[in-house]
């Protein structure tokens, strides 16, 4: 679940929920964190990007990996 993703990753950037990941789509984005992903209430993938030291890390790196095309609604959850 969420609540115990984010026990485990205090701050991530959420990438999207997808019900199939196509991880050469992501892969570009693991220089930033670890792709990780788990599957929600509804049965969805979602996918985070995670290994962040704190949210105002995340915060910086954000705007990048909002300009790779398709992933333009990325946004930071947690603390």
């Amino acid at each position: 679940t969420r609540d115990a993703m984010l026990t485990k990753y205090k701050t991530a950037i959420q990438l999207g929920a997808f019900s199939t990941p196509k991880w050469e789509v992501f892969q570009p984005l693991s220089k930033y964190g670890q792709l990780i992903t788990y599957k929600n209430e509804k049965g969805a993938n979602v996918v985070w990007l995670v290994g962040f030291a704190s949210r105002a890390a995340a915060d910086a790196v954000l705007p990048q990996v909002k300009s790779v095309p398709g992933f333009e609604g990325a946004y930071v959850t947690g603390k």
